[in-house]
């Protein structure tokens, strides 16, 4: 579960002046099984998309590890990630 709050002046265990965008710098990552049905329900639902689908291979020691995800644009400016892992492949030399 991941629950990304309204500002809230009252609240108490504010550390500092709250400035947007309040994201900066922050990667919220968010695993799913099926990401292409999600994606859908985000369209559907008319939610900004900040970064569209793609297909992505990261660099891990002799290994790529890959997902398929795609970022929504959250009004705080917190960008969620959405992704499905595509599992791993050896790097080339």
């Amino acid at each position: 579960e991941l629950m990304l709050d309204a500002v809230d002046q009252r609240r108490t265990w504010l550390t500092g002046e709250l400035q947007l965008p309040f994201g900066c710098g922050i990667n919220l990552m968010i695993w799913t099984a099926n990401v292409d049905a999600l994606h859908r329900h985000v369209l559907d639902a008319g939610i900004p998309i900040f970064l569209a689908m793609e297909e992505k291979w990261y660099r891990y020691g002799d290994a790529y590890n890959g997902s398929r995800q795609f970022l929504i644009q959250n009004p705080n400016g917190y960008p969620p990630r959405i992704a499905q892992d595509l599992g791993e492949q050896a790097a080339s030399a």
